[in-house]
């Protein structure tokens, strides 16, 4: 006869000893990891993903409660004020995900030779509580700047307010010469994306 668990059996499952969630890595999302761009400007959303050991979910008091952010490293020249990306994730108290994506918005006056965040502290949940299905707070600690599984790591991006810069200009049409009647058509291309 097997043993088997009866109408009276007990079973106590101790979680105290399993790890809590923490956050793995950070890299750009990848649109910006297969664009062959390096330099963004104004306009530009840059999104980052922050990948967690496990899944997580989020309390949070009410809708106007100030969402996650991630305090970035970018120079803003057109005031003293930080720069953030902020939770993209639609969140509903519940619902678990493993992966957090961030948007940084590129604004006027926004400067910064390789972006990353500031340091292994810059995630800030404001309002939210991060936490692993049994309660317990999540480790919000991102790996080191500029190391294996940071940010820059995943590719070196560029912010730049400067004017887009003109990289080249070709035509689909043979080297020749072409008069009155004739369509030629030119492509231009920047160093990032215009409007």
């Amino acid at each position: 006869m097997t043993p088997s668990l009866s109408l009276t059996s007990r079973v106590v499952i101790n979680t105290s000893n399993d790890p809590v969630p923490f956050v793995i890595g950070v890299e750009f999302d990848e649109s910006i990891t297969s664009d062959m761009r390096n330099s963004y400007g104004p306009g530009d959303i840059i999104g980052m993903n922050f990948i967690f050991s496990q899944e997580v979910t989020f309390t949070f008091p009410n809708n106007q409660s100030l969402r996650p952010r991630i305090l970035l490293n970018v120079i803003n020249s057109g005031n003293a004020d930080p720069v953030f990306a902020e939770l993209a994730t639609d969140l509903k108290m519940g619902n678990f995900i493993d992966v957090l994506i961030f948007e940084y918005f590129v604004d006027v006056g926004h400067n910064i030779l390789e972006l990353d965040y500031i340091s292994s502290a810059s995630l800030i949940p404001n309002d939210y509580s991060i936490e692993d299905a049994f309660g317990r707070p999540a480790i919000l600690t991102l790996p080191a700047v500029e190391m294996e599984f940071s940010l820059a790591a995943s590719k070196s991006v560029t912010i730049s307010d400067s004017n887009p810069v003109v990289l080249g200009v070709t035509t689909t049409l043979p080297n020749g010469e072409y008069g009155a009647g004739h369509e030629v058509d030119f492509i231009v291309s920047f160093d990032r994306e215009v409007r």
